[in-house]
């Protein structure tokens, strides 16, 4: 008998333990969806679909988006708007799709449009449907528990010395990235930790939880940040450190506080390869400008209407042979950047609906009373920027920082008396050190 089936059998009364447990609170399923994005896209399901439909967090999506929906057809709960960067995305899903007419590779924007158009229903579900306070607080800790699994799991691979070596000889922690734009790789990995990190570090310094929750939160925090540390990505390692800065200045957290991350990480250091170091140290940009490069020097052509979504590797092929004048081991690339990305493959107004998308999800968190933000505007700011290095707009883990930003604002306005709250409305000084 085939071992896959065999484990496949055997694990079933777990499975279904598991299952009866979470349909008691449908919330759960939502919060596992997404608890397993950092990791869950790793793991494939042979099912025969193509692999971006069969892991375990596709199959997760699929079932919480089916939830939700009967959620709507059997209690008919009141549907609301909580932020204008809902209809924002489906005004750029719906730009994207009309680039199909014109795109310069048809079955690569079709693919891709099935992905992203997954992705903003599913958004479009969730955010829309009420959430409570106490199923946020659920949310937060099943988030900031994957992010810690996620760590555990790095650790483990660091101290078995199994890290997957990259091209330059480099030691580094991958395990999100599969089947997307570009492939397995430890930035994606690293970006995909963020959201976790910043919540649990949120949730570790909040005051209103108990001190056991705060320490399992700083645990977590910890151990994903090891896992960052260990996927020696440069970009990752400096949206940590914009979490880190900005949880610190929103909760009023001083030296002490700095203290106490520190030593969390601190043990890693004895963990990391002999080459880390050098690939930290390295202030080249991996061949990023070169690829922006032949971005901007192709806009004239491409930007007025889009090159059509998904296209921007074959975009810079085409450029690539029509200036160098000669093929290479490697000349089809992502663009490295969500925001060349947009702006080569649906046009100025694609990229001006991804600025205004995001600048709306920022805006609606600052709005918010500082401890109401639970990390969510710490990690999305980290979050962009990490993305300004990567193009993962058909990633699910860059939704995941989206969906948790709007429910924390949904939540928050379902709660708030009337007019509208400003930033500083309701602040506090948590207790500490100084």
């Amino acid at each position: 008998m085939n071992p896959g089936l065999i484990l496949a059998l055997a694990s079933l009364p777990a499975v279904l333990t598991a299952f009866l447990w979470m349909a008691r609170r449908p919330v759960r399923f939502l919060a596992a969806y997404l608890a397993v994005l950092p990791f869950g896209s790793s793991i494939a399901i042979p099912i025969g679909l193509p692999r971006a439909f069969s892991t375990v967090s596709s199959l997760l999506g699929v079932l919480v988006g089916g939830l939700y929906v009967w959620r709507w057809i059997s209690d008919r709960p009141a549907l609301r708007i909580p932020s204008l960067s809902l209809p924002i995305w489906i005004l750029y899903f719906a730009w994207a799709v009309a680039t199909s007419v014109w795109t310069i590779k048809s079955r690569v924007t079709t693919n891709n449009l099935m992905v992203l158009g997954v992705l903003i229903v599913l958004f479009a579900v969730i955010v829309l449907t009420p959430i409570t306070r106490d199923e946020l607080r659920e949310i937060r800790a099943w988030i900031a528990a994957g992010g810690g699994l996620t760590g555990l799991y790095a650790l483990a691979l660091a101290i078995t010395g199994t890290l997957t070596k990259t091209g330059a000889g480099v030691a580094r922690f991958e395990i999100t990235g599969a089947g997307g734009g570009e492939g397995g790789d430890p930035n994606i990995t690293a970006a995909a930790l963020i959201m976790p990190i910043a919540i649990a570090l949120w949730e570790g310094l909040n005051p209103e939880r108990s001190r056991r929750s705060r320490m399992l939160f700083l645990a977590s925090a910890g151990l994903a940040g090891v896992a960052v540390l260990l996927t020696a990505s440069r970009g990752g390692i400096l949206s940590i450190v914009i979490v880190v800065v900005i949880t610190l200045l929103s909760q009023r957290r001083g030296l002490g506080s700095m203290i106490l991350i520190g030593l969390m990480v601190l043990p890693a250091a004895l963990l990391v390869p002999a080459t880390f170091q050098e690939r930290v140290d390295n202030t080249g940009t991996t061949g990023r400008t070169a690829i922006w490069r032949l971005a901007i020097e192709s806009c004239p052509e491409y930007c007025p209407i889009g090159s059509g979504f998904g296209t921007f590797a074959d975009v810079h092929e085409i450029a690539f042979l029509e200036t160098q004048g000669a093929t290479g081991t490697k000349i089809r690339y992502q663009a490295h950047s969500i925001w060349f990305e947009s702006l080569i493959e649906v046009g100025v107004l694609g990229f001006f609906l991804l600025v205004a998308a995001t600048y709306v999800t920022m805006r609606d968190l600052w709005r918010l009373p500082v401890r109401e933000r639970g990390g969510g505007f710490a990690g999305l700011t980290a979050l962009l920027f990490a993305n300004t290095f990567l193009s993962n707009l058909t990633f699910k883990y860059f939704w995941l920082g989206l969906i948790y930003a709007v429910l924390v604002v949904s939540v928050a306005q379902s709660e708030q008396p009337s007019g509208p709250l400003t930033p500083h409305q309701v602040t506090y000084r948590a207790p500490g050190p100084a």
